[in-house]
């Protein structure tokens, strides 16, 4: 209150987008496309060629960029037996960008998951996916030796009470960037619910 919003504008971003359900053989699935379209806003240009950005830099020049950017998307998931009280399907993700400013071209994720794998455990959740992600090939990120990165993870969920429950994590990362090591992290931890 008492200042104008206005003072601080960095651009506008439109977002939309739409969700559908519907029933494959009779069994629910789902989902939902949209899109992002942003103008003005100040961002680093990663498109633009390393020596120029160099000379901006020891020029005192900014690095940032008004260019517009835009990215869409795609996410689904389709039951294959039964429902979402005990059953299990697969899922998956897609979207893609103008690969400059926005330093992802490209990525996707896709798995399975669902509830009651184990007999008597109607209540626990697991799941197993896996995610690819394609960087800009040009500039900045060229230049620095980044590349793709992909992963994954794997879950359980264990209803321990109506009102506590456990999971179990494990994932796994091979990063994009240069002379790291793939990456492992086991972990687990207890929500309660009052």
């Amino acid at each position: 209150a008492g200042e104008n919003p206005f003072d601080d504008y960095d651009g506008t971003t439109f977002a939309s987008e739409w969700t559908f359900k519907y029933q494959l053989a009779q069994r629910p699935g789902g989902m939902t496309i949209g899109g992002l379209y942003s103008i003005n806003g100040s961002r680093l240009s990663v498109g633009e060629d390393p020596l120029i950005l160099v000379q901006d830099v020891l020029a005192g020049n900014s690095l940032k960029t008004e260019k517009d950017a835009w990215a869409v998307y795609w996410n689904g998931f389709q039951y294959l037996q039964g429902d979402e009280k005990r059953g299990w399907g697969v899922f998956g993700r897609f979207g893609f960008s103008d690969g400059d400013p926005n330093p992802i071209a490209w990525s996707m994720a896709a798995g399975i998951g669902g509830v009651g794998l184990l007999p008597g455990r109607d209540r626990d959740r697991w799941g197993v996916g896996v995610y690819y992600l394609k960087y800009a090939d040009d500039g900045v990120i060229e230049a620095l030796g980044i590349d793709d990165e992909t992963g994954g993870e794997v879950f359980y969920n264990i209803e321990l009470t109506p009102w506590m429950h456990m999971t179990l994590d494990a994932q796994v990362a091979d990063s994009a960037i240069p002379n790291i090591d793939t990456a492992f992290v086991l972990g687990a931890r207890v929500a309660v619910r009052f």
